[in-house]
């Protein structure tokens, strides 16, 4: 089987996001701070636990790869990946993400989205499940899909 890669894309979030999100999780220690609650008191282990639950959280879905070979699909974030043979799919074409579909993997609509930003991205039909896999260049990530797919068919 051929593995050379035919598209590669690597949509890191955004770097607004994990400060925004590191600066609310940090104000909700210090803030307690200020008015004299203690940080080894137990009612700080709730607001501990989840600074460093969403941290993790971003770490672990810090960056969608999306990669195209000539005879399958790959996407996903370092915690969690999917690979489609072509012959499992169908393009849809390019779509807006709406904002309710959020970042990360989410179910919205009667489609998964797999996305690391918000704007488009390519529809994948695999045998009963739509994804929409988020892009910086949708059009390309589309080309290429459609191309190795008839390619792949056409052999």
């Amino acid at each position: 089987m051929d593995q050379s890669i035919l598209y590669q894309e690597e949509q890191p979030i955004y770097t607004w996001m994990i400060v925004l999100v590191f600066v609310v999780c940090a104000l909700g220690l210090i803030i307690p701070a200020a008015f004299g609650v203690r940080l080894d008191h137990p009612s700080m282990r709730p607001g501990e636990i989840t600074m460093l639950g969403v941290l993790a959280m971003i770490w672990l879905f810090r960056k969608l790869r999306v990669v195209v070979t000539a005879t399958q699909l790959l996407f996903g974030f370092p915690v969690w990946k999917k690979r489609l043979r072509l012959d499992m799919i169908t393009v849809g074409g390019v779509v807006a993400i709406p904002f309710m579909a959020g970042f990360g993997i989410h179910f919205w609509g009667k489609r998964m989205y797999i996305n690391a930003k918000m704007g488009k991205g390519v529809e994948v039909i695999a045998k009963d499940r739509k994804y929409v896999i988020g892009s910086d260049s949708p059009e390309k990530l589309d080309n290429a899909l459609k191309s190795a797919v008839a390619n792949w068919r056409g052999q």
